[in-house]
């Protein structure tokens, strides 16, 4: 194998395993909560129930932390942090967003390289043909 086709091999081999693992990573950390399923269902039912308390009493009650007009003495619920959802991904969180369109981009311009060089070699040959006759 030739020089001019070594490096690009090892730089495919080499971003191809960045990606790999920053794939694996996220989605293994997206996988691997103890009890996903369970903060999706909760997340549900707590925003539904919000949204029937707030159309049950039309409009009497306040929209901060669900208290109601009526009771100004009640102490305002903490509300729980919602679980990460699949409409925010850690992929766009955590930077590895980044690192896969730097991956993509260097592939890209990897094999756009090696079209060029090809191409430069096949003129070469063409016009050494050309010549010689």
């Amino acid at each position: 194998m030739r020089c001019s086709m070594l490096i690009p091999s090892v730089l495919l081999v080499l971003l191809l395993a960045i990606f790999n693992v920053t794939v694996a990573e996220s989605v293994n950390n997206m996988l691997t909560s103890d009890n996903l399923e369970e903060q999706i269902v909760h997340a549900y039912f707590e925003k539904r129930a919000l949204g029937d308390a707030a159309t049950a009493t039309n409009g009497t009650a306040t929209a901060t932390n669900g208290t109601t007009a009526e009771d100004p003495t009640a102490s305002p619920v903490k509300k729980a942090k919602t679980p990460a959802s699949l409409a925010s991904p850690a992929v766009l969180q955590d930077g590895t967003l980044f690192y896969i369109g730097t991956a993509v981009t260097c592939l890209l311009w990897v094999t756009g390289k090696v079209i060029d060089v090809k191409m430069d070699r096949q003129e070469k040959y063409a016009e050494s043909l050309i010549h010689s006759i």
